[in-house]
């Protein structure tokens, strides 16, 4: 029995041992590409030593997390414990990532065998070529968490699992606070199983309205989502204050966002479409091959790749919107497209294309070899180049140290709750790190300053990049009621503001950073 148990485990680990080392060589630095990494590391060693953290008092004073606090993340933080706690935390971080990383990609790979797509083992690989993708999900952060959840509810839904996925949405909403993308998928099934039910009853001349909107299956596989994660909202360690949390994060940051009010984080903008086609240019590829294949064959396409399809296109109008969709939209359009090109090649063997080629006339010969001898050099120099932008990229961020020094004589020098003015909302993660004694003013998402007093964030930003330069000593000391002033190097303008103002007392200063005391 175990002879038979091994051989197809072997895939599995040789595709996760092979995606380790894949993502294990890009985290290869000491620095984090987000900022956002420092927040996720320290929510988990605070968990850790203090249990459930319901109450976020480090932001409470001038964002709505003070009264809608919620931990979107707190099964992801739940699993990085054991990593920041036996490592030293950041490396524990990456190394979370790279195992998550490594499992979406044998996810990838079974869901294909469940699927049964041929030459799913080669196919499973393609993703690690995508430029974009494998940025994303190198990421200290829970992308790679939510695609592997993602994927499994996708398994679920196709294959009518109603009852598995009422218990899956339920953790799914405790483990990533994107759970509302397994509701829409759902329902995007929902709505392709009515609209493939209209169309084959009215081709058969038969239109029953009862059966044609009431398909079962997909309807129990909806409501088993909807009350799956309405259950995880209601029975939550955060409820009631999770629901006003969600509303901020789904609705106005997610859907109405004020990337035009507000500098809010890069990955809310658009993917401009040539940028991200050539970026992916092997997904592009293979779906300029797979819309060939589909137009002599479209009339066989089977429901699930009609779903796929929508779903690619739905992720696709996603990351139009705002880049950080492409870490979804890339592998759904891989599976899609793998699921039509599996197909088409059933019948392929090296033998039939040997042959095929032995019948080709001499000049036809020399172009197929040329094409293909093309391909063997350009697709390797690619992924090769795909490698190194993505390794660079993820090199050039948040050095493990960053703030350091300054954040640890701020906790040295302050008492607990004192207020730290400081220059970007995307420096509190690293603040946070090194200094939980203090509170600060805006971080995570700008958003959630904005949304609870636009006036009083507008003086901040004001100060920030320059804009006030007479009475920022009376909005910093009574408005904010901060004691310290955090400045970067790189924030000019707000260093001449606050070195000219008799009000601040220089305390501390390196390469990095300057802090003054509020008289």
């Amino acid at each position: 029995m175990s002879r038979q148990r091994y051989p197809r485990a072997t895939p599995y680990l040789i595709l996760f041992g092979l995606a380790f080392i894949f993502f294990f060589v890009l985290q290869y630095s000491n620095v984090l590409a987000d900022p956002d990494s420092f927040y996720h590391a320290k929510m988990a060693m605070l968990m850790r030593d203090h249990g459930i953290i319901k109450t976020f008092p480090w932001l409470g004073n001038f964002t709505v997390l003070g009264q809608a606090y919620t931990d979107q993340h707190f099964l992801y933080h739940i699993f990085l414990i054991p990593f920041v706690s036996f490592l030293q935390p950041i490396v524990g971080l990456k190394l979370a990532t790279v195992i998550l990383a490594s499992a979406f990609i044998v996810t990838f790979y079974w869901l294909l065998r469940r699927f049964r797509i041929r030459f799913a083992f080669s196919f499973s690989l393609l993703p690690l070529l995508m430029g974009p993708f494998i940025f994303r999900v190198s990421l200290a952060k829970a992308p790679s968490l939510s695609l592997i959840l993602l994927f499994l509810g996708l398994w679920m839904i196709i294959e009518g699992r109603w009852k598995l996925l009422f218990i899956f949405s339920f953790f799914y909403v405790w483990a990533y606070g994107g759970f509302s993308l397994i509701v829409i998928v759902s329902g995007l099934y929902l709505g392709i199983e009515i609209i493939l039910n209209i169309v084959q009853k009215i081709r058969r001349h038969h239109l029953s309205w009862r059966q044609t909107v009431y398909p079962k299956t997909a309807w129990l596989t909806f409501l088993s989502t909807c009350t799956g994660v309405a259950a995880g909202l209601l029975i939550n360690p955060y409820f009631p204050q999770n629901l006003e949390f969600y509303r901020y994060q789904l609705f106005e940051i997610g859907i109405k966002n004020y990337r035009d009010s507000i500098g809010v984080g890069g990955e809310w903008y658009p993917y401009q479409p040539f940028a991200l086609f050539t970026g992916s240019i092997f997904l592009t590829i293979a779906l300029i091959v797979t819309a060939v294949v589909v137009f002599f064959v479209w009339k066989r396409l089977s429901r699930r790749d009609l779903y796929l399809f929508l779903l690619t296109i739905f992720f696709l109008i996603l990351t139009l919107k705002s880049r950080r969709y492409v870490e979804y939209y890339i592998p759904i359009a891989c599976l899609f497209s793998f699921s039509i090109l599996g197909a088409s090649l059933r019948n392929f063997s090296v033998n039939r294309l040997a042959h095929a080629f032995n019948h080709l006339k001499p000049r036809l010969k020399i172009v197929a070899f040329l094409t293909l001898l093309y391909f063997f050099v350009t697709v390797p120099a690619l992924a090769i180049r795909n490698f190194n932008n993505d390794r660079s990229d993820l090199a050039s961020g948040f050095s493990y140290t960053k703030f350091k020094r300054s954040s640890q004589w701020l906790a040295q020098h302050s008492r607990t709750g004192d207020i730290v003015f400081h220059s970007s909302w995307d420096e509190f993660p690293l603040l946070f790190y090194y200094d939980d004694t203090n509170y600060y003013i805006g971080g995570l998402d700008p958003t959630f300053m904005y949304l609870a007093d636009k006036e009083l964030y507008q003086k901040w930003v004001d100060i920030t990049i320059g804009n006030t330069t007479v009475g920022a000593y009376e909005i910093i000391k009574k408005d904010f009621r901060a004691r310290y002033v955090f400045i970067t190097q790189s924030h000019g303008a707000m260093k001449r503001t606050i070195a000219d103002d008799p009000g601040f007392v220089r305390r501390y200063e390196d390469d990095e950073a300057i802090i003054y005391e509020v008289k």
